[in-house]
């Protein structure tokens, strides 16, 4: 938390000495009622998708990582019966849009200890459901179950290319 700045103005400043452009984009308002996780993301995304196709771009790429792609496995275990999570690429579109994730095979706290070693920090989440969502339930279950088992993390992020599927139902 780089204290009460906006965060556009903090990215752009961090990236400054790296020659990297940045573009903050307001986004689209959601009503009221629609202000859930599911429908925030998927509004982001939508307008991703739209300023790509705008700036003749056919590439996104996320900041997610490992830690994000095993909250997100499980979230879809417990909350919504299946086993999925994100990938490191997906194509999209008819191959008009590729979304990529290149930390995908890095832990969160690896990314914090480099970004801090090159003089950057974490900018503060502005959700106002931050601290009470479903992924912050599944981040405190999976801290709980890393901390009883220190290889789990490794296990489990294996697992996702090891699947089984014919002990699957």
């Amino acid at each position: 938390d780089l204290g009460g700045e906006p965060p556009g103005r903090l990215i752009t400043a961090m990236l400054e000495p790296f020659g990297i452009d940045v573009a903050v984009i307001k986004a689209r308002p959601l009503r009221e009622e629609d202000r859930t996780c599911y429908l925030c993301a998927r509004n982001r995304r939508s307008q991703l998708f739209d300023l790509a196709a705008e700036w003749g771009m056919g590439k996104i790429a996320l900041g997610h990582h490992k830690d994000d792609l095993l909250e997100t496995l499980f979230l879809n275990m417990i909350y919504s019966g299946n086993i999925s999570t994100m990938v490191p690429k997906q194509v999209l579109f008819d191959g008009d849009v590729e979304i990529i994730r290149p930390l995908a095979y890095l832990d969160k706290n690896d990314i914090r200890e480099v970004a801090s070693l090159v003089g950057m920090d974490s900018v503060k989440n502005y959700c106002p459901l931050e601290k009470d969502t479903r992924r912050e339930t599944i981040r405190s279950l999976l801290t709980e179950v890393y901390r009883c088992e220190p290889g789990a993390k490794k296990s489990l992020f294996h697992a996702l290319k090891n699947v089984r599927h014919e002990y699957l139902l």
